[in-house]
C-alpha cells in the first residue's frame, strides 16, 4: 500500500524532527523579538542597497512566481487574499500595505506574516522581510512554506549573513521536495521553481566558501533549467573557485547566446593574467554589474 505523506511529515522523515527544529530557532533567535509597531511602520519609499552587487554573486535579477493558493490566514481571509493577488500581480507595495493591514487586525496570523514577508523582500526592503518572516516562523512554523523560506534566504543573503541564509534555503528545499511527493497525487506544487531554490543554495554555500557543495547545487540549477542565467555564471565563478579554468570558459560559450551581460563579466575575468584565482574573483566581485 502506497503511502502519500503530507508535505510536514516528508520534511520530518527526510530531515528529522530535531533538525528542522534547529533550523527554525536558528533562524527566530539571531535578533531580538520585533518591537510592536515594527510592521505598522510604512515601507520605505526608497530601497536600502542591495549589499551584494559588488561584491558577491549576483541575486536572480526577477523574484520567483508567487503563488496564490490559499493558505489559510485565520482572521481576515479577505485582506489576506487581496494581498496575495497584489503579490501575484507584481503590486508589492500595495500587497504590503495589505497584509500589514492583516497583520494589525490579528496579530496571530502566521500566513500573512509570511507573504507580508515575501512582498518585502520582493521591494529589496530586506529587514523589515526578516522581522516579519520571524514572526511567522514564531507564531505557527507549520504555516511557513517553502516560497516564504526561498525569500527569508535572499533577504539573509542580501544582508550577508550566508549561515542564516543557508538554514532557511536547506527549509525550502525539503518543504518543496514535499510539495513535489504531494503533486504526484494531484496537488498543485507551489511557487518557486526547484531551479531557484537550488541556485539560492549555491549563492549561499559560495558566499560561504564551501565551493565543492556549491558547484553540486549549481550543477543541480543548470541541469534543471539550462537557460537560468544566473546559474550558468554562478557554476563558471565556482569553477574558477575550486581551479577548474577549462570548464569556465565552456560555460563562457554558454552564456554568450544566453546573456551578454553576464557573458561579458565572466569574458573579463577569464581575460585576467592572474596566478591567484581568488584574486580575480575579488576583482570580477568589486566591479559593477
Amino acid at each position: 500500500m502506497r503511502f502519500i505523506f503530507s508535505g510536514v511529515c516528508f520534511a520530518l522523515i527526510v530531515f528529522g524532527f530535531s533538525e528542522i527544529a534547529r533550523a527554525q530557532a536558528a533562524l527566530t533567535s539571531s535578533a531580538a523579538p520585533p518591537a510592536a509597531n515594527s510592521t505598522a511602520s510604512k515601507p520605505a519609499t526608497s530601497e536600502p542597497p542591495q549589499g551584494l552587487a559588488d561584491v558577491k554573486i549576483l541575486l536572480p535579477g526577477e523574484p520567483a512566481a508567487i503563488s496564490t493558493t490559499a493558505t489559510a490566514s485565520s482572521a481576515e481571509p479577505s485582506l489576506y487574499l487581496k494581498g496575495l493577488t497584489f503579490l501575484d500581480t507584481g503590486h508589492n507595495a500595495e500587497a504590503v500595505e495589505t497584509l500589514r493591514l492583516a497583520v494589525e487586525r490579528d496579530p496571530n496570523d502566521a500566513a500573512a506574516y509570511g507573504k507580508l514577508g515575501v512582498a518585502y523582500s520582493a521591494l529589496k526592503q530586506y529587514k523589515e522581510a526578516v522581522v516579519v518572516f520571524k514572526m511567522a516562523i514564531r507564531i505557527k512554523p507549520a504555516i511557513v512554506d517553502a516560497e516564504d523560506y526561498y525569500h527569508l534566504s535572499r533577504a539573509y543573503t542580501a544582508l550577508e549573513k550566508f549561515p542564516l541564509a543557508l538554514e532557511a534555503i536547506k527549509l525550502a528545499l525539503y518543504i518543496k521536495r514535499a510539495e513535489q511527493v504531494n503533486a504526484e497525487n494531484g496537488s498543485m506544487s507551489r511557487a518557486p521553481a526547484m531551479a531557484d531554490l537550488h541556485y539560492s543554495a549555491g549563492l549561499a554555500l559560495f558566499n560561504l566558501q564551501r565551493y565543492r557543495e556549491a558547484l553540486e547545487e549549481l550543477k543541480q540549477v543548470v541541469a534543471l533549467n539550462p537557460q537560468h542565467a544566473p546559474g550558468q555564471f554562478g557554476l563558471a565563478l565556482t569553477y574558477l573557485a575550486t581551479g577548474q579554468r577549462k570548464a569556465a570558459e565552456k560555460q563562457q560559450e554558454v552564456l554568450e547566446p544566453l546573456d551578454p551581460v553576464y557573458a561579458a563579466k565572466l569574458a573579463k575575468l577569464l581575460a585576467i593574467k592572474s596566478d591567484s584565482t581568488q584574486g580575480a574573483l575579488v576583482f570580477v566581485f568589486k566591479a559593477n554589474p
